[in-house]
Formats: C-alpha cells, structure tokens, sequence
C-alpha cells in the first residue's frame, strides 16, 4: 500500500471532493459543523423516547394493574426501566409491590423484559427511583408494551401512588 498524501496545513479544495472513503477523527465533527440545511433524512436518526406512566395516582392504594404503555414505531433499544412510590411507602413488613415491563412481538405472548422486576417494600424510600434489571433490551417496529404490577402481603397498608418509565432509543423508519 502506498504511503498516503500529508498535507502539514490546512488544505481548501474548491469543487466537489469525492472521496472512495473518508476517515474524521473522533470529536472533529460537531453540530456546528453539520449545516442546518443539511436535510438529514430521518430515517437516519434515532430518538430518545421516555414512556412515563402515572399507574396509581399519590392518594390511590397500589394493587394488581396490567396496562398498555406503548407500541413501538422503529427499532430500538431500552436503556433503563424505573419506578417509583410517589404517595406512602407500605407499612406492612410482608407488603410487597412489584413492577413489571413486558413485550410482546408479532401478536405473540407478552414475556418480560427484566430479569429482576423493580420491587418495593416497607423499607423502601419514598418518591425514590428503582430500577429493575434489562434481559431483554431490543425491540422491533410494532412491538407492544406493558406494566405489570403485583402486590403481595397482608400487614399493615400497601404503598399509595406508582409511576413508572422506560427510556428507549428508538430509530426511524
């Protein structure tokens, strides 16, 4: 292979450069570089979507829920599921709540995407995010989401008040 061309200053090249490849160093192209009338297709980009869900409102009793979050426009990647108590932490010592995220593909089966779901007991921490533990991180176009909760216990009280998200980066088509 020959040896390759160094130009030791800055080179200006007026008319079309068509190179067969073309390497840019890590951190040389910023935002400032891309034009504004770049028209980037968006089917080259990808999105960070965020699906907030308010499962039980700060002053309703958790209990067993299955509800529908989202369906999938492109694929993507989940990069974290949380939760959290947002009213009153359980009192009970065997009072548990668990929050599912769940997928299903193709009109298939819902199954998890966690291999540990989020949990929370009496000795959690009030407005507090917890995250459950990613098995099952990608996704396809038309995939649907769901949380699952289940509560468990029968001393003292059960929490009051849930949320729940997902982040997902997600790409066009």
């Amino acid at each position: 292979m020959a040896e390759p061309t160094v130009f030791p200053g800055d080179v200006q090249i007026k008319g079309t450069l068509r190179p067969t490849t073309l390497t840019i160093p890590a951190g040389s192209l910023t935002d400032a570089g891309v034009s504004a009338s770049a028209a980037i297709a968006e089917s080259k980009l990808v999105h960070m979507i965020n699906v907030c869900d308010e499962l039980y409102g700060p002053a309703v009793t958790v209990a067993a829920l299955t509800k529908e979050c989202y369906i999938a426009k492109g694929i993507g990647t989940i990069t974290v599921v949380r939760a959290s108590v947002n009213g009153t932490i359980a009192t009970g010592a065997d009072r548990t709540v668990n929050v599912d995220l769940q997928k299903s593909t193709a009109g298939g089966a819902f199954a998890t995407v966690l291999s540990a779901t989020v949990l929370f007991n009496n000795v959690s921490v009030l407005r507090t995010l917890a995250s459950g533990t990613l098995s099952s991180a990608t996704y396809a176009a038309g995939d649907m989401f769901r949380w699952v909760v289940t509560v468990a216990g029968a001393a003292g009280n059960q929490a009051i008040g849930l949320v729940a998200d997902f982040v997902t980066y997600e790409a066009t088509t």
